[in-house]
Order: structure tokens, then sequence, then C-alpha cells
């Protein structure tokens, strides 16, 4: 349940442990142009970025392929790497890790940070930054758009009771994937279900949706969710 590039990414991942899975994506990125966000990217000393998405929207919106990135996790690493950005360290973790990995690299000195961002954001790092002495600005240069139905393919997996188990990768998106699903008529399913969550706060956005079980990954990382998801389903993810 996330965008489509990374729900059909994570499926090729999953597929590859021998977990059988369906792309199920509940949002569609909408890239949004911004001049004094665009103008922030050009006099920046580093960006942070805290998804692939945010990769992807930044790769858009400026020229530089030479701005130091600060990455959240290695897939978003990889998503600016294959941008084209040269210069790309990357934490291992959520945001608050982002922080204080970002902190520990950097001179306040030596310039303005931005956080590519969507604008439904979890958080505050650009407020982290700050607090830590930097000058940082949030620049929103994307919307994580909500799906209007539920996949077919989903919902005739859930239907059938072939789906198991569900990815989750926003607290968001937990909501708007149980949205979907009550939408289709298949809220009866869920209970049947595991719901397999990036973090702790996403699976507490989840269990009130009746999964049988909502379990956060070990890590807020892509690899600490495909260990989850092949221990947590048996049948379809």
């Amino acid at each position: 349940a996330r965008s489509a590039d990374g729900a059909a990414a994570f499926a090729a991942r999953l597929a590859e442990r021998g977990v059988p899975a369906i792309a199920a994506p509940v949002l569609h990125i909408a890239p949004r142009r911004d001049a004094a966000a665009e103008a922030a990217i050009a006099g920046a000393r580093a960006a942070l970025l805290t998804s692939a998405n945010g990769a992807r929207a930044l790769a858009t919106a400026t020229a530089r392929r030479d701005l130091p990135i600060i990455a959240v996790g290695g897939a978003t690493a990889a998503a600016a790497r294959a941008r084209g950005f040269a210069d790309i360290r990357a934490a291992d973790g959520g945001a608050a890790a982002l922080a204080a990995f970002a902190a520990a690299r950097l001179d306040p000195a030596e310039g303005a940070l931005v956080h590519v961002s969507g604008r439904h954001a979890a958080g505050d790092l650009a407020g982290a930054m700050r607090a830590r002495g930097f000058a940082c600005r949030r620049i929103v240069l994307y919307e994580a758009v909500a799906a209007e139905a539920l996949p077919a393919e989903a919902g005739r997996a859930m239907r059938s009771g072939a789906a198991r188990a569900a990815a989750l990768f926003s607290a968001r998106g937990a909501r708007i994937f149980a949205a979907l699903v009550r939408r289709a008529g298949l809220a009866g399913a869920l209970p049947t279900m595991n719901a397999c969550c990036l973090s702790a706060a996403v699976a507490e956005a989840a269990r009130p949706a009746g999964w049988r079980r909502a379990a956060a990954a070990a890590a807020p990382r892509a690899d600490a969710m495909l260990d989850l998801a092949a221990a947590e389903s048996s049948g379809a993810l």
C-alpha cells in the first residue's frame, strides 16, 4: 500500500523470496512546481531526503547533480543515485536517525539545508535540524494523492481469501488502504490478514481497521519490511 513505483518494486523483491505478491498502490505521486523551492535548492548546501519519492521529485525540480544528498536509507539513496546524484550518504533508520546522521556530518556554517518532502509529511525534520543549529527549510515538491478505489487484483485476492497480509509503509497509507477496503465491501477480510508495518507509528494507525495482527518491522527499512512480510504472509501479499 504505497505509490505505484514503490509497490511494484517491493512486490518484485518479495517475489524473489518466493512470496507471491500483488502491487496494490493506494497513492498517486503528483509533482508540484514551486519557484521559491527551486531557488532554495539552487542555493542549498545539501538536500535531506526521506523517501524515494523525494529523490524522484528533486531530480525533476533541479538540474543540479552536484547537490550533496543525505538519504534516510539505502532505498532512497539508490533512487537518488539512479537519477544522477553522485554525492550521496545514507542514514539507517527514520527521520530522527537522519537528523542525527546529517548533524554529525555537516557544518551549520557551510550553508542552508533543504528537506524535500511531500505535502503530507510525518514529523518535522526541518525543525529538528534547526534545533541543532542548521538553517533548514522544508520544500514540498510532490503530493501523494489517495486512490479512489482498491486495485482490482488486490480486491479479488482479498475476496477469495488468498491475501494473507498487506505491507503498509506510512500511517496515511494505512488509513487510506483501510478506507478503500471498506468502500469495496471487504472489511470482513481484514480480521484474517496481517498488517506488515514500516514502524510502530504505522502499526498504531493500522490497528483500528481490525487486522488480525499489526506488526512493526524491526527497523524502518526496506530489508526489514521484506523480512517481516515474508514471515507474516502465507498466501498472496
